[in-house]
């Protein structure tokens, strides 16, 4: 069996524990300090797509079609074909916004390496920096339920509030 099942993606381990000690190797973060404060809620006609080559784009309008928001788990540093830009541009203007993530276990969304990225960005899609897709998706549902307004609905998803998104590393740091 492999051990590793229980590896924590994108945060480094805070013990190790051994037959003789637990060794902390960071300090415990609270969750919270204070009262909790529930202001829950989510906006549930969110969808979530993972990207594969040859997606058309008639089925990604339909699903614009039918979500008032979609997270779209892209390639590698969070890409999709150039024919879809199209679409997702259209669902920005609608007032619809997409999040990109990536696929990548212990990947970062950089959509500035690539023609393609900048061009995703000036389509609106809001970036997803490292969080899972599916992290994004409930995120995005969480946003969606405060505003609607897609500038803040940028804010809030590039706002790190539970430890959702790392800062960035360098490769030798990842644990």
């Amino acid at each position: 069996s492999r051990r590793d099942a229980f590896k924590s993606i994108n945060v480094p381990p805070i013990a190790k524990v051994t037959p003789k000690k637990i060794e902390y190797l960071s300090e415990y973060r609270k969750a919270s300090v204070g009262p909790i404060r529930l202001t829950g809620g989510f906006h549930e006609n969110v969808g979530l797509v993972f990207y594969y080559p040859g997606l058309k784009a008639d089925i990604l309008s339909k699903l614009y079609d039918i979500f008032d928001g979609i997270v779209i788990a892209g390639t590698g540093l969070g890409h999709v074909h150039e024919d879809l830009i199209p679409i997702i541009k259209r669902a920005t203007d609608e007032g619809k916004p997409t999040v990109i993530t990536t696929q990548c276990l212990y990947g970062r969304v950089n959509l500035f390496v690539y023609s393609t990225g900048r061009r995703l960005l000036k389509a609106g899609v809001i970036p997803g920096e490292d969080m899972l897709p599916e992290v994004a998706y409930v995120k995005l549902m969480w946003v969606m339920n405060k505003t609607r307004d897609l500038e803040k609905i940028r804010e809030l998803m590039l706002m790190n509030f539970r430890g959702e998104i790392s800062e960035r590393r360098v490769a030798h740091e990842l644990p």
